[in-house]
């Protein structure tokens, strides 16, 4: 499946949640696939930030419904974000990671999961509090 359509179908199930996604192309498909979301739509610059704000704010706000859309280049940066998820468990956020396998936004040198040798989804997978990784067929984003 690719981003945009993924986006697509997950806007369809929105309403007032908020939203935190990583500057660069996914920005201008979720204003696309998302339009009414654009109000409630914050976004961060710093590559391994966006899944630690979206926690921040599902924290702050426990009675809020937190949307992080994040990036595999970002969440390698920042692993240790998986394991205070484990930890915490907050039950308003919902984590999606796009693994393109490239830093796409500054020219698309590979991450560490181009080679197939890092699976953040089998990471993300032993928290035990994960509803379980979804993995596209061929060709998806």
């Amino acid at each position: 499946m690719k981003r945009y359509d993924c986006m697509t179908l997950l806007a369809k199930r929105l309403k007032d949640e908020l939203v935190i996604l990583s500057l660069g192309a996914s920005v201008d498909e979720w204003y696309n696939a998302a339009p009414h979301m654009r109000v409630a739509s914050l976004f961060q610059q710093q590559l391994g930030c966006v899944t630690p704000q979206a926690f921040g704010l599902a924290a702050g706000l426990p009675h809020r419904r937190i949307l992080s859309l994040d990036t595999d280049g970002g969440m390698m940066f920042n692993l240790g974000i998986l394991a205070t998820l484990g930890n915490e468990r907050p039950e308003n956020l919902f984590v999606v990671v796009w693994d393109n396998e490239q830093y796409q936004s500054i020219g698309g040198p590979p991450t560490h999961t181009a080679l197939g040798r890092v699976d953040i989804a089998a990471i993300a997978a032993g928290l035990r509090h994960c509803a379980g990784p979804y993995r596209p067929r061929s060709g998806g984003v």
